[in-house]
């Protein structure tokens, strides 16, 4: 399983202005599309008040990640910038 990282930082990427039953919505239809995946994990999304953040997902590779966006509506509301897989470099052990 890789870890997954959606990062929102432009204008362009940066969450939209959404009312609370559009996030809702939204919600949903990740959830939704992601219960059809057994390896896949939604862990969140984390955003300042402009809209700049990340999601974070434990997923295969990235492409699975950009299926789930395109199939749940995730990619036409809130497109993302880049979607990479990091690898954790700290704490070291």
């Amino acid at each position: 399983m890789a870890r997954i990282i959606t990062m929102r930082y432009s204008d362009e990427g940066r969450l939209p202005d959404a009312t609370q039953e559009q996030l809702e919505e939204l919600q949903a239809n990740v959830v939704e599309t992601v219960s059809n995946y057994d390896d896949v994990e939604f862990k969140g999304t984390f955003a300042n008040g402009e809209g700049m953040g990340i999601c974070e997902w434990e997923a295969p590779d990235v492409a699975t990640v950009e299926q789930i966006y395109e199939e749940s509506g995730a990619a036409e509301m809130a497109p993302s910038d880049e979607i990479i897989e990091v690898q954790q470099v700290l704490p070291l052990e």
